[in-house]
């Protein structure tokens, strides 16, 4: 069987193409039986497909706050500081699950 993961750190929290589309491609991927599919996502409800990750929103005044201090100024961005959170929060599954292939569009 093969592992997909379907990944989207702001899906949950807006909708835009991109979460619209990752949403869409895991629908209709969980449809194929020959596929272990996941979706991650930044917000919502859990599901038996679907984890929500832990990730620092890119929109709160926290993030802001943490960004500068970080040295780069391009890793001064909040979403930046969105997506790395997420990110990290995304590494154990993938240590320990092994995907065969993570699709993301971010």
């Amino acid at each position: 069987m093969i592992k997909v993961f379907v990944v989207s750190s702001t899906l949950g929290y807006i909708k835009r193409g991109l979460e619209s589309f990752s949403q869409e491609v895991f629908d209709v991927l969980l449809q194929d039986n020959s596929l272990d599919i996941t979706l991650f996502k930044g917000s919502g409800k859990p599901s038996n497909k679907e984890i929500v990750l832990g990730a620092i929103p890119y929109n709160a005044n926290i993030t802001k706050k943490i960004s500068k201090f970080f040295p780069k100024e391009n890793w001064r961005d909040p979403y930046f500081l969105h997506q790395l959170s997420f990110f990290v929060n995304l590494l154990p599954h993938i240590h320990l699950k092994k995907p065969d292939i993570i699709f993301f569009s971010e």
